[in-house]
């Protein structure tokens, strides 16, 4: 990956916005616009440009994902802008103030199955494959965002695998190292994951092949229905 630097940056961003940081090691941006609102812009590398799987994630119209604001596409770039998310990740929220109670653990996974619901139900369905506490912001309101879908793919009929390994490990499905094609149920066992997250404060204790909840205090419902979504035979 070629990493930009703020000149560089600069010069290819429409006139009116200023780059305020870098968001880590990544060719992401914070900027402000002349109205003083905060924004993202993200420089794809022409090469990495699906023109089929960004249109569609473009016509996402969704209140819990950043609005598209505008797409600019250079010789080698495809640059993205896109709506800034005031709030916490789900990481950050943990790292300060410790494990989410039941109440509230349930209260972002409903947000979260909505969230989900309207991108598998896009054409053959939007696999999300990326879903971690760093993806996911909430903010004063306690409302809920999906950040970053450019991990994302589209369900693919006969396709029997991922081209390449997406996600973070702990969080992904078994079938993203390539034994399988990620599907629905990929992001559904990803989800189950990020309740024992969420309860718990603990990275998934993948080398175990285990996730543990003994640390955490919930319900014989939710603890049935943590098992019930991270159970290896459902990728199968």
């Amino acid at each position: 990956m070629n990493l930009l630097n703020i000149k560089e940056a600069k010069e290819l961003i429409p006139q009116g916005y200023q780059i305020l940081y870098r968001i880590d090691d990544k060719n992401v941006f914070i900027v402000k616009n002349e109205a003083d609102m905060k924004c993202i812009v993200k420089f794809i590398a022409i090469e990495d440009y699906d023109k089929h799987k960004y249109e569609l994630l473009h016509t996402i119209d969704h209140s819990n994902i950043p609005k598209i604001i505008d797409v600019i596409i250079t010789e080698s770039y495809v640059i993205r802008i896109m709506a800034y998310i005031e709030g916490k990740t789900i990481y950050d929220d943990i790292l300060e103030n410790g494990p989410y109670d039941e109440d509230k653990a349930v209260k972002v996974m409903k947000d979260l199955v909505d969230i989900f619901s309207y991108l598998h139900g896009i054409n053959d369905g939007i696999i999300y494959r990326d879903i971690h506490p760093k993806n996911i912001i909430i903010n004063q309101k306690s409302e809920v965002f999906l950040i970053d879908l450019d991990s994302s793919r589209l369900y693919k009929l006969n396709s029997q695998n991922d081209t390449v390994t997406i996600g973070v490990i702990g969080f992904i499905a078994p079938e993203q190292y390539g034994f399988d094609q990620s599907s629905v149920r990929s992001d559904i066992y990803s989800l189950g994951v990020l309740i024992a997250y969420m309860l718990t404060g603990e990275h998934p204790s993948f080398d175990k092949n285990r996730i543990d909840l003994s640390s955490a205090t919930i319900s014989k419902e939710l603890e049935e229905l943590f098992k019930k979504r991270t159970k290896k035979e459902m990728i199968k």
